[in-house]
């Protein structure tokens, strides 16, 4: 998977989850793939990092005027980050608060086989419907959010993509998302909305299980998949 790079970002706080992706990561064959993008490591978690092999520091863009420091804005200027790197057709982004099984190296391969053959641009996991979102946070204020969507006339009844898997197959979307967040005031679920603006905007995507792409902690209380789990362990 040699036009492929995978990548996810971590500060001081989601260190140690970021070492157990990567951790998860070197048990499929990804792992000279795999990339910590620094959104505001301190030096000694750099230098692990480093020792590693897999530490992408911060593009002077990040320390512009204008740009926002928080990780989900520094989420969104992947693109400035990847930018160093041997260009890929493929870039994966991988939140680094998840997991992957041994078996994710194939099951991505498939993905990108079957994108490819339908010239599909991004693929991400649907969490709600863009109007669940507005309703469900109304402590948030997404003033800016409702605004882009009724500018871009996207209707609320649109699938609201989750921001923490995405494979994106062009250059061009990155390019996009990084152009909104230099440009947007930061607000709520900064990165995760302007990806839902770029989603919905013309773009060849698929739409990913995301009990298989982006499963959640909440997921295990479920009924279905605690009896799966009870299942495979008998």
């Amino acid at each position: 998977m040699e036009d492929t790079i995978l990548v996810t970002g971590s500060d001081s706080k989601f260190f140690l989850m970021s070492c157990l992706l990567y951790q998860s990561i070197k048990l499929t064959s990804l792992a000279n793939r795999f990339f910590v993008l620094d959104f505001g490591l301190n030096e000694n978690e750099r230098a692990f990092f480093r020792h590693k092999g897999i530490l992408i520091n911060a593009p002077v863009t990040a320390s512009e005027p204008g740009h926002h420091n928080h990780p989900y804005a520094r989420k969104a200027m992947v693109q400035d980050y990847v930018a160093e790197l041997q260009p890929s057709s493929n870039v994966i982004w991988i939140d680094s608060d998840i997991v992957v099984s041994r078996k994710f190296d194939v099951a991505l391969q498939n993905l990108l086989n079957e994108m490819a053959k339908h010239e599909i641009d991004v693929a991400a996991s649907p969490e709600l419907k863009i109007s669940d979102i507005l309703s469900q946070f109304p402590h948030l204020n997404f003033d800016l959010f409702k605004q882009a969507l009724s500018d871009r006339h996207i209707p609320t009844d649109a699938d609201y993509y989750n921001s923490g898997f995405i494979v994106f197959r062009t250059r061009n979307l990155l390019k996009e998302w990084n152009r909104l967040a230099g440009s947007t005031p930061f607000y709520a679920l900064f990165d995760q909305n302007l990806f839902n603006l770029i989603i919905h905007n013309g773009v060849k995507a698929l739409s990913l299980p995301r009990k298989i792409w982006n499963f959640h902690g909440s997921d295990f209380r479920s009924e279905e998949h605690t009896s799966e789990l009870q299942s495979r362990e008998t």
